[in-house]
């Protein structure tokens, strides 16, 4: 026991001083936000899972008749199925040891952070602090009842220390206070964010088109900065049923101009693959790469073997989402012919680098449209998202007409395999459809998550 005992304090105080030497340096407080970014680009998490794979099986994306009996359990949200149960208790696991991470970089901003430059230290906070808020922001998505039809219900800890003490569960109220409290203070933080003084979507430009890459825009955009803070306040506000706030953070994004909706005809209608920007870079304000995720869509949306088991979609779905032939979503984003989603494999990897969109200018258009339609606006909300359709479709009509119901279809059409689905319809407390004639009526059994088992009894994180 003894022999044991000291083992254990040996390799305590060895991680101890490797994390003395890492926070030694600036570049040590970066690499440390790096290794997070790397923890949430995990194929069980925003890599695959928590964008197009478990979490849009839950948002019902996919052709029922391509997936076995396993599969299946999560499109019947059998949440009590020893694999399901399994797969979202990781969900939890792996987002709660992301936010560990994310404070223990803070206790040691806090403690050796006088070897930064003071506006190294405000940015390396800032980030750290929008992180945390991100992570727990989605946990509330997965875990708990809608804060605006339940506010009072204890459902989960909001973690802002680095330890092994219990943290008590917080209302949906206080909860989302709390996500609130850190956004606004990485914003204060963020204020000289080096993203503020260039426009992502221009930069590799000047070049000749062989050349051209989004290497130098993703420094700026594959991580927590400025703009996603104020993007995260504008999705977190929706949520509240804060339409004021919501509005007014989205049109700050748009009316910074640092980010564009995409131009199809320099972006899509060309004709070599390798240029197509086929997941909207232009657009992005938050996103993950990594070389994994095209492998792991490749497993997932499978282009090789269409007799295995896939998430795919049917023609049929395909031609009633997007019944415009010139919709460059459609043209793009699937192979017709045995309904593949191409979303993140296509053979752009040159000029693209592999990467899941976790924040788009498109949100926030969508954003105002809704806050404009809750108010009884139709015709100020169908402005934006017409702004939008233009962009993806040629020739282009003006909608007739917008409702909610004509909203939410544009919704489908643009996130479809991003993760969003599930979150959306929760968020409106929206019956879900499926590819089948049934809906799925919206109900706290399907839109929460339960605890993990050891949670429940013993409260461990």
């Amino acid at each position: 026991c003894c022999c044991s005992c000291n083992s254990w304090l040996d390799v305590d105080l060895k991680n101890q001083m490797e994390e003395k030497k890492l926070f030694s340096t600036e570049d040590g407080f970066h690499e440390a936000l790096a290794g997070v970014y790397g923890k949430m680009v995990d194929k069980e998490m925003y890599g695959k899972e928590l964008t197009f794979g478990v979490i849009d099986l839950f948002g019902q994306s996919y052709d029922y008749y391509h997936l076995d009996d396993k599969t299946r359990m999560y499109i019947a949200y059998n949440y009590t199925d020893e694999f399901v149960q399994e797969k979202i208790d990781g969900f939890w696991t792996k987002c709660y040891a992301a936010i560990a991470s994310v404070n223990n970089i803070l206790r040691f901003v806090e403690s050796d952070g006088g070897v930064m430059r003071l506006a190294t230290r405000e940015q390396v906070k800032g980030e750290a602090l929008a992180l945390r808020a991100f992570l727990h922001f989605d946990l509330y998505r997965m875990y708990a009842p809608d804060v605006k039809l339940q506010p009072d219900v204890k459902s989960l800890p909001y973690v802002k220390s680095f330890g092994v003490d219990k943290t008590p569960f917080s209302t949906g109220k206080e909860f989302i206070d709390l996500v609130l409290a850190d956004l606004n203070e990485a914003k204060e933080l963020l204020s000289d964010d080096p993203i503020l003084s260039v426009v992502p979507y221009e930069l590799g430009k000047d070049v000749t088109p062989e050349k051209q890459t989004k290497t130098e825009a993703d420094t700026y955009v594959a991580r927590m900065n400025y703009w996603a803070v104020e993007a995260m306040l504008a999705r977190v506000y929706l949520a509240t049923g804060n339409l004021t706030d919501a509005r007014a953070k989205a049109l700050e994004v748009i009316a910074a101009k640092q980010f564009r909706l995409v131009d199809y005809a320099t972006s899509l209608d060309i004709e070599e693959e390798k240029y197509w920007d086929v997941l909207f870079s232009d657009e992005h304000i938050f996103s993950l790469k990594h070389k994994s995720v095209r492998k792991n869509a490749e497993e997932t949306l499978n282009q090789e073997n269409v007799s295995s088991i896939n998430y795919q979609v049917t023609n049929v779905f395909i031609e009633s989402l997007y019944p415009s032939s010139n919709d460059w979503r459609r043209l793009r984003w699937f192979n017709n012919s045995k309904g593949l989603i191409m979303k993140y494999t296509r053979k752009n990897d040159t000029r693209f680098a592999p990467k899941v969109p976790l924040i788009r200018l498109a949100e926030m258009y969508f954003i105002v449209a809704e806050t404009y339609l809750d108010e009884q606006n139709p015709d100020e909300a169908k402005k934006y998202v017409d702004l939008l359709r233009d962009s993806r479709i040629k020739n282009n009509s003006p909608l007739p007409s917008f409702s909610k119901e004509d909203l939410l279809q544009e919704m489908r059409r643009d996130f479809i395999a991003e993760g969003q689905y599930f979150f959306m319809y929760k968020r409106l407390n929206h019956s879900i459809p499926t590819l089948s004639v049934n809906v799925i009526e919206p109900s706290d059994r399907v839109f929460v998550f339960p605890l993990p088992e050891a949670e429940a009894t013993y409260g461990n994180r």
